[in-house]
């Protein structure tokens, strides 16, 4: 099950005893938060902005005057954003929307008794937005509900990477210390994921879009490692060849010798002559069993195998499914595929869950007060599958 941070969550997983992983995107929103409240001059100009946001959300003269700036300028009308701690990444657009709206937003400023915006802090705005705009499109692509788990490493270290090569290319930036400060935060919340935690490592590892990508040749043995411990556990994987083809000749031969006896005389019993001599021209054929006893191979063997041949495919691309590709295969892959179809099911963030309680409210109005809960359950369930079943409304 996926969860947030908060220790009420933590606490009824642990007491309900369900498997459960933190929601990616909680953890990155909680590193960003901490990088912005690293630097005072970050605090401060983001204030400011919030102020000004909130001057114009509350008022629509404020609105009209700002639009009818835009038209002068030749410029799309824009309203100004607003800052809100519960939605992720509203920092990101509120000063992103700053910068667009930065000439017109100038001209009303220098008309108004709202506080100006120096030079410098456009600049940390300037700043802030290039170093989380590949957090924002982190933010939407997690939060698909057509992303899979096993996107998470991948991700987290493209992130990771931007961020170091934005520290890299601009040391006198006047939000350094908080870029170093957002770094450390994604690889100390990220570090164990990364690295040792199973559900994550392995969904990457099987998915054909990634397999070994994101992973040392230790990381990758340790892995396969796992892999096998998985199978071995798992009874209902390997009940279906736990019998070999030697005993199920065994049985085929013993119910063909009950046929095959008749009733003798003074109570005894023969065997029919002509079966029995059927049968030992069959036992003596040179192709004896060529096809009826195939080598018996163990399921670590053939699981084994299948890794070795999953790892030599080639892989695809990043816009393709992996759980049609593993619809496709598992004929081929069919221990690893059972394994793949378990790792590869959960999402990597709570978005989805959360989008029901916003359908939920919108179906639970005070003109539906009436509603049977079961009847509102069914039409919730409506409206999230029907866009599977491309069903026009």
């Amino acid at each position: 099950m996926i969860r947030d941070e908060g220790s009420n969550m933590k606490r009824a997983m642990r007491l309900a005893k369900f498997q459960d992983l933190d929601c990616a995107i909680h953890m990155m929103q909680l590193a960003i938060r901490s990088c912005l409240n690293s630097q005072e001059n970050i605090k401060g100009t983001k204030q400011k902005c919030k102020k000004i946001s909130m001057h114009f959300n509350h008022s629509t003269i404020a609105q009209t005057q700002l639009h009818k700036i835009q038209d002068r300028l030749n410029q799309p009308n824009l309203k100004v954003f607003q800052d809100c701690v519960t939605r992720w990444n509203s920092t990101f657009y509120m000063l992103d929307r700053f910068l667009k709206v930065k000439d017109a937003l100038s001209l009303y400023i220098n008309d108004s008794e709202i506080d100006l915006i120096l030079p410098e802090e456009w600049k940390i705005i300037e700043c802030l937005v290039d170093l989380l705009k590949p957090f924002e499109e982190a933010t939407r692509e997690l939060s698909s509900s057509q992303t899979l788990i096993s996107s998470v490493i991948s991700i987290i270290r493209m992130l990771t990477q931007k961020v170091s090569d934005y520290l890299a290319a601009t040391p006198v930036s006047p939000i350094y210390h908080a870029a170093t400060t957002l770094k450390a935060e994604i690889s100390g919340k990220f570090s164990t994921l990364l690295e040792e935690d199973n559900l994550y490592v392995i969904a990457t590892y099987l998915d054909p879009r990634y397999k070994n990508k994101f992973f040392t040749s230790v990381s990758e043995e340790r892995i396969k490692e796992e892999i096998l411990k998985i199978c071995r556990n798992t009874q209902d994987i390997l009940v279906s060849r736990s019998i070999s083809p030697r005993v199920k000749k065994m049985r085929m031969t013993d119910s063909m010798e009950i046929d095959t006896e008749q009733p003798g005389t003074s109570g005894t019993r023969r065997k029919s002559c002509l079966i029995s001599d059927l049968a030992k021209m069959l036992d003596s054929s040179s192709d004896d069993e060529s096809w009826e006893t195939p080598e018996i191979v163990s399921p670590d063997a053939m699981l084994k195998k299948e890794l070795h041949s999953f790892r030599n495919k080639k892989r695809i691309s990043l816009n393709e499914n992996p759980l049609k590709w593993w619809s496709v295969n598992q004929c081929e892959l069919k221990l690893l595929s059972q394994i793949a179809r378990k790792f590869l099911s959960a999402p990597p963030a709570s978005v989805p869950s959360e989008q029901l309680f916003s359908e939920a409210g919108l179906i639970y109005t005070p003109l539906r007060n009436r509603l049977e809960s079961e009847k509102a359950a069914i039409l919730l369930f409506i409206k999230y599958n029907a866009p599977l079943f491309k069903f026009d409304y």
